[in-house]
């Protein structure tokens, strides 16, 4: 999997990969919204990827060897050990649990059927205790946003405003009245 992210984004295993996978710490957390398909000319972009409350809980760790492989037994503890690369997988795998479950439920064929997360009893409990997307301690905000979605949430938050309100909205200190940007009225 790790060899495969790289392969795909044509990478070297040297500089990209000791910035964004080893050294990183979870500070620029742009690249991984890009690795999870996100379009970062939409507004949910600046929503965090899945990931612990407590990356270092027994439970969390447990759950790791079930999507590494022997990969871990092979690189762990190593100079590039990707046991944090695996847990943020694990997250992310544990968030889209509900859909993955739904699509062996359809086909029990399908390759998801031989992820032993599938199958495991942590599952649950990783997924009603431990992931989140809501900032905390170890991941506290999403970097390296544009800034125009920013800008977009701005707008969204106007729009919100307008229609809570009626066309008359105070801003900045000044009322304005909206006319023409009202949605119409649904019947």
């Amino acid at each position: 999997m790790f060899t495969a992210i790289a392969s795909r984004g044509e990478w070297s295993m040297s500089k990209i990969l000791d910035i964004y996978f080893q050294f990183a710490m979870g500070s620029d957390y742009y690249l991984g919204q890009l690795l999870s398909l996100k379009d970062c000319n939409h507004e949910s972009f600046d929503v965090l990827c899945p990931h612990w409350h407590d990356p270092t809980h027994p439970t969390v760790l447990a759950g790791i060897p079930l999507v590494s492989g022997r990969i871990l037994s092979v690189h762990g503890e190593s100079p590039r050990d990707p046991t944090s690369v695996f847990s943020l997988l694990l997250a992310s795998m544990v968030h889209h649990s509900p859909w993955m479950l739904c699509i062996i439920e359809k086909d029990p064929s399908h390759p998801f059927s031989s992820i032993p997360l599938m199958f495991s009893p942590l599952l649950q409990v990783l997924y009603e205790n431990h992931v989140t997307q809501d900032p905390n301690k170890h991941v506290q905000r999403v970097t390296g946003i544009p800034p125009f979605v920013q800008h977009q949430l701005a707008i969204k938050d106007v729009m919100s405003e307008v229609n809570r309100n009626g066309p008359k909205v105070v801003l900045a200190g000044k009322l304005c009245t909206f006319t023409s940007y009202l949605p119409p009225e649904s019947t």
